[in-house]
């Protein structure tokens, strides 16, 4: 049977080899080896997303691409993630602003299906989560902003309730990001994250100010928590 060389180029900045290697593969015997449908789609990847993405911000590390369905389920991985396919990539980042840039490039000025700003609430790692589909139809150009890695439920398809109580600490939280900014957009008086108008259905008539989700939610229940994340 004909093996795919992991020395394989996939564009100009990238080899095989950068998506297939993993830890919990090598500790489990696990073999990672893709077949060519993949590698055509890590190929697509490479030319939309991650070859201008570096363009624009260097050197890219891939901390995770390519994973069969027995690495999916070492480390936890959904079971429909792009990432069996072929079509997703995880990239490290050097810190949460340098990733708040990586994201809104991607969502500006690409044509992808998926991009995540990730963010591990027990390590406070932050990572660039990007997919790009090759062979089935339109890219959806999802963006969403995720304050922690697990149980995501987009704030858009819950509209903020004033009367509710706000979250527990270890709910997980994710907005939404919005369009491109515009003359008018309106931003996070925090963090200066795009505001969309379900926001301001909150706000007095005419009040220009106000806070993104997850500031309300940071500043709200641990003060000190949304300090360290305007920080980055």
């Amino acid at each position: 049977m004909y093996q795919i060389s992991t020395d394989l180029r996939l564009s100009e900045h990238f080899v095989l080899r950068e998506f297939v290697r993993s830890a919990t593969a090598q500790r489990l015997h696990i073999d990672n080896t893709p077949q060519a449908c993949h590698v055509a789609r890590l190929i697509a990847l490479c030319e939309h997303v991650l070859e201008p993405l570096r363009r624009e911000f260097g050197p890219l590390v891939i901390n995770s691409g390519y994973r069969c369905t027995a690495l999916n389920r070492a480390v936890g991985g959904v079971p429909h993630s792009q990432h069996l396919r072929g079509e997703a990539a995880d990239v490290r980042t050097r810190s949460t602003a340098e990733a708040r840039r990586m994201f809104d490039f991607v969502r500006r000025h690409l044509v992808f299906d998926q991009v995540l700003l990730e963010r591990n609430r027990r390590t406070g790692s932050v990572w660039l989560h990007v997919s790009y589909r090759r062979d089935e139809g339109a890219n959806r150009r999802q963006a969403l902003h995720l304050t922690v890695a697990e149980n995501i439920v987009p704030a858009s398809s819950a509209p903020l309730n004033t009367n509710a109580p706000l979250p527990h600490i270890g709910t997980a939280m994710a907005l939404l990001a919005t369009p491109p900014a515009t003359d008018d957009t309106r931003r996070c008086t925090c963090c200066g994250q795009t505001l969309d108008a379900t926001h301001f259905a909150l706000l007095p008539s005419g009040n220009r100010r106000g806070m993104c989700n997850h500031c309300r939610w940071l500043q709200h229940i641990q003060p000190s928590r949304h300090k360290a994340w305007l920080r980055g």
